[in-house]
């Protein structure tokens, strides 16, 4: 369905803007993720409010939507598998940000995110789905000064609030880096990989039966 929506708001963006048959699939893929997030953000946020968790929720989906946006990443071949699992990943990153650290900690933690966020953006980035729209060595190389700025800023604005008493969002930034640098790491990969190939397994056997 949201494929269909993609493809029908591709096609008329395309007619309107004299675009060619690559562009009309890219404006599809971008509308299909957009409409996706949208739907995750909305569902994910809904719950949180009732669990008096919002603004906790908020800061790490926005901290992962914008560093997967940027920097790419593994995902779920399935939007159903998406939605459930996402959310999932979602919930235990909230719940780590929920603990109150010492400060010692927390200025650590920074520290070593940006450590091995630099390392990440070296290494990975522009990895998964963002890989097949950066081909060549100059798209590849603006992609990570973006993700190097998107990191210096979350890491300069986590010390920030750190330091002015918003201990939980601080948290929460912090957490929804080191969330998507996971999913963009080769681990990342072989995980999400190894889930989407065991439910095939599994749904092919229910169809059998």
């Amino acid at each position: 369905m949201l494929r269909n929506v993609s493809l029908r708001a591709a096609g008329y963006m395309g007619r309107t803007l004299q675009a060619s048959d690559m562009q009309i699939h890219l404006y599809a893929f971008s509308v299909e993720i957009a409409l996706r997030i949208l739907i995750q953000m909305s569902l994910y946020l809904f719950i949180a409010f009732f669990l008096g968790l919002f603004w906790q929720t908020l800061t790490v989906i926005l901290t992962l939507v914008v560093w997967r946006t940027i920097a790419g990443g593994s995902q779920f071949k399935v939007f159903a598998r998406c939605l459930i699992l996402s959310g999932i990943i979602v919930a235990s990153l909230v719940y780590l940000s929920l603990p109150v650290w010492s400060g010692s900690v927390t200025y650590s933690l920074i520290l070593f995110t940006l450590i091995a966020g630099i390392y990440a953006i070296y290494r990975w980035v522009p990895g998964g789905f963002m890989r097949k729209f950066t081909r060549n060595s100059q798209q590849r190389t603006r992609q990570k000064h973006k993700a190097l700025l998107l990191l210096f800023l979350c890491t300069t604005l986590s010390f920030l609030l750190e330091y002015y008493g918003y201990r939980l969002y601080s948290q929460g930034l912090i957490v929804g880096i080191i969330g998507g640098m996971f999913l963009l790491s080769p681990l990342g990969f072989r995980l999400l990989a190894f889930i989407d190939r065991t439910l095939d397994s599994i749904g092919r056997g229910v169809q059998r039966c």
